[in-house]
């Protein structure tokens, strides 16, 4: 059997990032003789629980003075190969792409062949590119590094996940990510979280769809509900998010702040706005006495699903400008929650008729205040079960990540 090499950001180090890994690792470890982690976490950091017979390899890309002295090196020494990669990519630009290649874009690419040529020498010199398949877990500049590899020893095996801001163009200030043609063109497999992710990236390059494959993130099965809440007369909304600009929780606030409903809001995460949208919610809902609010900040998965089970929530809401196939809204619908969500994304692909309510991306305070309000006091009852069902078809972890690890095994010739 083959070793796996995953590349990640932080994982396993620290406590809450890349957290659905944690899931999707339980089963790539019976396909595997081995994992190896090549991470940029804190190695000082809590490590999470991994395999026994797991390796961890700290990669920082960090320009510390030994890594800038080395670069001048690997520019001359690489200067033919990022010559042609630049050559095409800007050719991509021109007739892919539709981005006109001005001095900053002229400088990310450049930036990012360059640390991509690091990350490939690192790993040429630190695994057995032999036997092994590598699996980037995002399709960022150490993916580019992997298809460097590949490019110059295609007997290799190298793979990456897509997700939303390693790969969606209008989610960079530049609105370009580069060598998105060079990578999927010289990786093994590409795997998409989303249908429409998969779809928007064919459009962009121009290649067909049916190259790159559809693998779904997926939750782990619900904990058995508790039903802890008191009854009285409030209805439950649940937001689940870090608090970042992208995630637009003033929205949620702003919303809030128009309805005369009894309402007790959660909201389950934090971040750079934390203080800001405290502030927020205190000048716009502090006089309000049927609003209830609670910044509960961040949480492990497994106290995330505590929650869930522990409440008796009537909605779940997600208000982002941007996103893959939100996670938090597999986990919301796996305990029959319903949901209303923005139309970004692949979340169209999770928030329907059977689900709850898809709203537009640019919605207005005032219109999101009358749809929470609508979904709150339908009349219609809820079909938990039928929200569960649509979770067991289509965001269980135990069948999505089986299949992956299959594939997986494709990959690398062990079936």
């Amino acid at each position: 059997m083959k070793k796996l090499i995953i590349i990640t950001s932080v994982f396993p180090y620290g406590v809450y990032g890349e957290s659905f890994l944690e899931a999707e690792i339980e089963y790539l470890r019976h396909s595997f003789s081995s994992i190896t982690f090549i991470t940029g976490g804190d190695e000082k950091s809590n490590c999470r629980a991994i395999p026994p017979d797991s390796v961890i390899i700290h990669y920082s890309s960090k320009a510390s003075f030994l890594i800038k002295l080395g670069v001048p090196f690997l520019i001359i020494g690489n200067f033919r190969q990022i010559y042609g990669m630049m050559k095409d990519e800007i050719s991509a630009c021109k007739e892919l792409y539709n981005v006109k290649c001005r001095i900053p874009i002229l400088v990310k690419m450049f930036h990012d062949v360059v640390k991509g040529l690091q990350f490939a020498d690192f790993v040429k010199k630190r695994t057995d590119m032999d036997n092994a398949v590598y699996y980037s877990y995002w399709f960022n500049n150490k993916a580019l590094g992997l298809a460097i590899l590949k490019n110059k020893y295609p007997q290799i095996k190298c793979v990456s996940r897509l997700h939303n801001t390693d790969f969606y163009f209008q989610a960079h200030k530049l609105k370009y990510i580069s060598f998105h043609h060079y990578k999927a063109k010289y990786l093994d497999r590409l795997f998409f979280i989303s249908e429409q992710g998969r779809n928007y990236f064919s459009s962009m390059t121009k290649m067909p769809v049916e190259s790159f494959s559809l693998s779904l993130l997926g939750t782990r099965k619900p904990l058995k509900k508790q039903n802890n809440n008191v009854a009285d007369g409030c209805k439950v909304l649940l937001s689940c998010s870090n608090l970042l600009p992208v995630k637009r929780i003033d929205l949620i606030i702003r919303a809030l702040q128009l309805l005369d409903t009894n309402i007790r809001w959660y909201h389950i995460g934090g971040g750079e706005l934390n203080e800001s949208l405290t502030d927020l919610a205190k000048e716009l809902l502090e006089t309000k006495s049927n609003i209830e609010y609670h910044f509960l900040g961040k949480k492990l998965n497994i106290e995330v699903h505590e929650f869930l089970s522990g409440h008796n929530i009537d909605l779940f809401i997600n208000t982002s400008s941007s996103e893959g196939l939100p996670v938090s809204l597999m986990e919301a619908v796996s305990y029959g929650i319903p949901i209303i969500a923005t139309d970004v994304g692949g979340t169209s692909e999770i928030c329907n008729d059977i689900t709850g309510k898809l709203i537009p991306k640019d919605i207005e305070p005032k219109q999101l205040s009358v749809e929470i309000y609508k979904m709150l006091t339908r009349s219609d009852s809820i079909d938990k079960a039928a929200i569960i069902k649509f979770w067991d078809i289509h965001y269980n972890a135990e069948n999505n990540y089986l299949k992956f690890a299959g594939e997986m095994e494709k990959i690398g010739g062990i079936s």
